[in-house]
């Protein structure tokens, strides 16, 4: 449920939970998801939110390098 907590709240709802637990905020989650690459793909999977074109142009570029950076990596240790 989105509520404003306080310090003093957030506090008492950590001490209340496990230590993995953890307390997120609205806008935490939002800009998280507005975050290219990843989170245009968390947004597409999990809320079935398509992407702009331009979101699909970072998310595909940004899968591109990553997978070359990758491959450059693993030859490099071949030598």
């Amino acid at each position: 449920m989105n509520q404003h907590l306080s310090v003093g709240e957030r506090a008492e709802l950590l001490t209340l939970g496990g230590p993995y637990d953890e307390i997120f905020n609205v806008e935490r989650i939002r800009a998280a998801l507005d975050a290219p690459p990843g989170g245009y793909g968390l947004r597409l999977e999990f809320l079935r939110i398509p992407m702009s074109p331009e979101e699909q142009v970072a998310f595909f570029n940004t899968d591109q390098q990553d997978r070359i950076q990758r491959l450059l990596r693993n030859e490099l240790q071949d030598e």
